[in-house]
């Protein structure tokens, strides 16, 4: 069984940079995995634009991924990879996809009072019973034989959703096509089964070269840091590690200072540089640059 993993980066280029930052992440720790980026070449353009069009194209792409002997795993451009991605794919069963799923309290989606994801289904005019419960189409693993994929852009293409939600991504479409073609969902939150963690806006920082948050005690293989989070100092510094190809497996306090003590360097001399312009700073920071690519 042939296994894909793959992401999608279009209409901004900071998308296109998380991106590659997520493909050198996972060419690092699962070299032995194929990875492919989805850009604005692999959509349809629609006639007439819609604003919900934004978040048309990633499930049309999803359902063109067909291949009878093929798994595929999608994962959002923002986040990272620190593991052999390869086990995950034995996690899924016939019929079935990975993705962040839960029951919503008190009918609200993700306990947002205004989100009520039943009665917007019941104003767009979908007359299923839908349940309330809300996902995050972040990361998802499936086989080619759920053909809710193909429910879900005609669900997308006959129905408009009227509240805010709609507006910022897929995730009432996916949910609606989940419903309504009986998918069975492996909820993500099982960390008995999927060893990830979701990482938003909670006080982040960084413990042995990965994101760290107030919020979690516990640090995952695979992190989700969110797009608004892409100019976050930690964020910034793991983007860097990542490019550098500098993340230890074990952090060596020598390493740590001694990287860091060079950065500082290096910045410092670009400073003074640009301050006075001197030959000697000039020579310095080619040495600088000259050691820290060793």
């Amino acid at each position: 069984m042939k296994r894909i993993v793959f992401t999608i980066a279009y209409w901004k280029e900071k998308y296109t940079h998380m991106a590659e930052v997520l493909k050198k992440s996972i060419e690092k720790y699962s070299p032995n995995t194929e990875f492919k980026i989805f850009t604005d070449e692999h959509i349809t353009k629609v006639p007439i634009f819609q604003q919900k069009d934004n978040w048309r194209w990633k499930i049309e792409i999803c359902k063109n991924l067909n291949d009878p002997n093929t798994q595929y795993m999608f994962i959002d451009a923002d986040s990272f990879v620190f593991c052999d991605l390869n086990p995950l794919f034995n996690c899924i069963e016939h019929w079935k996809i990975i993705i962040s799923w839960q029951k919503s309290p008190h009918w609200k989606w993700d306990w947002v009072q205004e989100l009520d994801f039943p009665l917007a289904c019941k104003n767009a005019w979908i007359e299923n019973d839908m349940k309330a419960y809300h996902l995050n189409s972040w990361f998802m693993i499936w086989q080619w034989w759920i053909h809710c994929f193909d429910k879900a852009l005609e669900v997308f293409d006959a129905y408009t959703f009227d509240d805010w939600k709609w507006r910022r991504d897929d995730e009432y479409y996916i949910n609606a096509w989940i419903q309504l073609t009986n998918t069975w969902v492996i909820p993500l939150q099982n960390q008995s089964i999927i060893p990830l963690k979701v990482y938003w806006v909670w006080n982040l920082s960084i413990r042995n070269w990965k994101l760290h948050s107030s919020k979690h005690k516990n640090q995952w293989d695979i992190q989700h840091y969110w797009g608004q989070n892409y100019e976050n100092y930690f964020v910034k510094k793991i983007i860097h590690a990542i490019e550098n190809d500098y993340i230890p497996e074990n952090t060596n306090w020598y390493e740590y200072i001694r990287y860091n003590f060079l950065v500082l360097s290096y910045r410092t001399a670009l400073m003074y540089d640009i301050l006075s312009r001197n030959i000697v700073w000039s020579k310095i920071i080619k040495f600088l640059k000259m050691f820290m690519s060793r």
